[in-house]
């Protein structure tokens, strides 16, 4: 028997899972047989598409839970992040196993009761890091783990991406920290850039499937454009392993830069940039690996996923996992002040009337990310000194509110 998948959502990033579903319904591989679309008339012919798959399309999520019951194995939620608790606990409370798109919630409270649900239930959630399903990922785990680099002291990573005004009013959630009384906690690392913090916790990790775990936290937070959130930030976070992990990361930036990750041993380090995954080591430099692009990364993932629903025993990355880096995030907004950047450090970005980025972030984020500092501890003007904690995160989610009647 196929696999029979529901979808919510099929607009912004929901429409690249729309896609992938569609091709592999065509093919045979599985059957489309729900999905919730909230903007119908706004996409017609994704609904026209999802008619000709046999999708039986609903406008509310409550209705698909409600008519479809027993009629689903998978639920896939690409939705924002304020919806990723409670539709992952309506989902687990009719039967069906989830794939959740990152990251995994907006808080650790959150996390921690959809581990519990998924546990009665008896289903799964996978969340859809995707890099976590690539083979060159388990590839440098097994080897980090047997000890490609030596004793495991930092991993760090460096990502620039830049993000117009258009982005944040995209819908109504991004550059936010809480909507329609639910947190959200939008911010480059915990929404485009997030799978490189998962990758890194992860990397920490002394067991090949397991993650790390963050011990420590030093956070820096900024703005350099009126939202509620914040849109650049830097983290030196310290992990059970005994290795240091740094993460420089923005979206007010005038060209893109990076991800570039590397990963330091006391024999040896690992670089992770662009379609290539380099070793170094006293006697030189080679490839370790290739990287998967984009579409290779997505089928990757589905495979995975598809696989796990038939008992196969494959690895999914699971809550364990991917909420190691809610647990970061959520600490980091919940000690660190964001500090709006104003004046003299904003600039006018080049070919992008009426858009502002901070002055010279790029030569000061290589720099730091040499040497493994914090924006602050360069001396930079725009910064303020970081905010640090031993992790006893406290921040406290608003009241999840079932989705099923």
């Amino acid at each position: 028997m196929k696999p029979r998948i529901a979808l919510v959502g099929v607009s912004g990033f929901a429409g690249v899972y729309y896609e992938d579903l569609v091709t592999r319904a065509a093919a045979g591989g599985l059957d489309l047989v729900a999905a919730t679309v909230i903007n119908q008339e706004a996409e017609p012919l994704k609904c026209a598409g999802l008619r000709r798959a046999g999708c039986r399309i609903y406008s509310r999520y409550e209705d698909m839970l409600e008519a479809e019951g027993g009629r689903v194995d998978l639920c896939i939620i690409p939705t924002g992040i304020h919806l990723h608790a409670p539709m992952t606990l309506a989902a687990l409370e009719v039967g069906w196993n989830v794939l959740l798109e990152k990251p995994a919630a907006a808080t650790i409270a959150e996390v921690e009761q959809m581990k519990l649900a998924e546990a009665r239930s008896g289903r799964f959630v996978a969340v859809a890091y995707q890099h976590m399903y690539a083979p060159e990922t388990m590839l440098l785990k097994r080897a980090l783990c047997e000890g490609l680099v030596g004793e495991l002291q930092a991993v760090k990573c460096l990502g620039l991406w830049p993000r117009d005004g258009a982005y944040y009013c995209r819908n109504d959630w991004a550059g936010r920290i809480r909507v329609k009384g639910r947190w959200v906690l939008d911010a480059p690392f915990n929404n485009a850039l997030a799978h490189w913090l998962n990758l890194m916790i992860f990397f920490t990790g002394e067991k090949v499937l397991r993650a790390g775990s963050p011990v420590s936290l030093e956070a820096e937070l900024y703005r350099a454009r009126q939202i509620e959130s914040c849109d650049t930030a830097c983290f030196r976070i310290g992990t059970d392993s005994g290795a240091d992990v740094y993460f420089w990361v923005g979206h007010s930036c005038a060209r893109e830069l990076g991800p570039v990750m590397e990963i330091r041993g006391s024999a040896g380090a690992v670089r992770w940039a662009g379609k290539q995954i380099v070793h170094r080591d006293a006697k030189g430099e080679r490839i370790f690996a290739s990287c998967s692009d984009s579409s290779a990364l997505r089928k990757y993932l589905l495979d995975a996923v598809l696989a796990r629903l038939r008992d196969e025993p494959v690895f999914l990355c699971d809550l364990d996992i991917a909420g190691q880096q809610t647990v970061i995030s959520n600490t980091a907004f919940e000690i660190a002040q964001i500090h709006s950047i104003e004046g003299e450090y904003l600039i006018p970005t080049p070919e992008q009337p009426g858009e502002l980025h901070i002055g010279g972030i790029e030569q000061q984020s290589i720099r730091a990310f040499a040497e493994e500092k914090m924006w602050s501890e360069l001396s930079t003007g725009w910064t303020k000194p970081p905010t640090r904690t031993v992790f006893a995160p406290a921040i406290e989610p608003a009241p999840l509110v079932s989705l099923v009647s």
